[in-house]
């Protein structure tokens, strides 16, 4: 078999798949459709002009949240026995586990603000490879499993930061 499927036979055999579930985003499309349809129907007369900004607003709401449902149904990562392949939505990375030469784990500082002692504030994972920066968002479907995985393959250390969340900034 040649072709793209191919591709990943320097990294083994693939193991597993990390996807986004994006529904949020195709809801919120649905709901601005939904509103510039209603706004329509107040086209005529004493409230047209509310009508009208009411009707634009509403229907790029819903190419904004549509074009975001269509890019996070892009991202995922696929594991493989020897590296990992990252789609962002935008481009692809591929790696062995002896590429990555940085990792930076971001932490919120969460609700008892004990920030990275926690495990559950992790919020994504920044790597570094020879194709760039990867980002693994906590998005992604079996995150904390995808965690496991990168903490037993690459051998690297770990750097933990600490990011402020809009309660902590200042």
């Amino acid at each position: 078999m040649t072709g793209p499927y191919r591709q990943g036979d320097r990294l083994g055999r693939a193991l597993s798949t990390h996807r986004t579930y994006a529904l949020s985003w195709l809801a919120a499309a649905a709901l601005g459709v939904g509103g510039a349809g209603l706004a329509t129907r107040f086209l005529h007369g004493p409230s047209a002009l509310r009508a009208g900004v009411a009707l634009l607003v509403m229907s790029g709401l819903a190419v904004w949240c549509a074009t975001e449902w269509w890019r996070l149904t892009r991202v995922r990562v696929v594991c493989h026995e020897r590296g990992f392949v990252s789609f962002d939505g935008t481009g692809r990375h591929e790696a062995t586990w002896d590429e990555v030469t940085a990792v930076e784990a971001e932490y919120v500082p969460g609700a008892l603000g004990r920030g990275a002692a926690d495990e559950g504030n992790l919020v994504g994972l920044t790597l570094r490879v020879r194709t760039g920066v990867v980002t693994v968002p906590r998005e992604l479907a079996g995150f904390r499993a995808l965690v496991a995985i990168f903490r037993a393959r690459i051998q690297v250390p770990w750097q933990r930061a600490v990011i402020a969340n809009l309660i902590h900034r200042s």
